[in-house]
């Protein structure tokens, strides 16, 4: 114990002389991780990626320009004006016209008041409805 803290001392309060001389036998630790690995190379050493991280940095690479392919694609369909989009969208409200249309008809048939006044008035209010 008593060295660790002579060598602590040395290094914080130790020799200005001491402290300010280059270190000549440095040698970094070498390690590796999932993602980064080091080399000692002469004079330093370095950090590179690791083939996982490299493989899978490019897949993403790929991944991504795929990605903006279709998305280059879906724009023609929401383009301004009387696109794909609003196509679909005209078309599901007409669905629901015919829908709405065909159950009140049969509802008035069932009723037997679809040829009065009052038929032809409830499918006119439905038909502008959606108009």
């Amino acid at each position: 114990m008593s060295n660790l803290v002579s060598g602590a001392k040395d290094v914080f309060l130790g020799d200005e002389k001491k402290i300010k001389q280059p270190v000549t036998r440095f040698s970094p630790l070498q390690f590796g991780t999932p993602g980064l690995q080091t080399q000692n190379v002469p004079g330093g050493f370095t950090v590179s990626r690791t083939p996982q991280v490299s493989g899978a940095l490019g897949q993403i690479g790929q991944q991504s320009a795929l990605a903006g392919q279709e998305i280059g694609e879906l724009k023609s369909l929401v383009a301004p004006g009387f696109g794909r989009l609003t196509e679909s969208g005209v078309q599901a409200i007409q669905d629901q016209r015919r829908q709405a249309v065909s159950n009140l008809r049969e509802n008035l048939g069932r009723r037997r008041v679809l040829g009065s006044s009052f038929g032809a008035d409830a499918l006119a209010r439905t038909e502008a409805e959606f108009g």
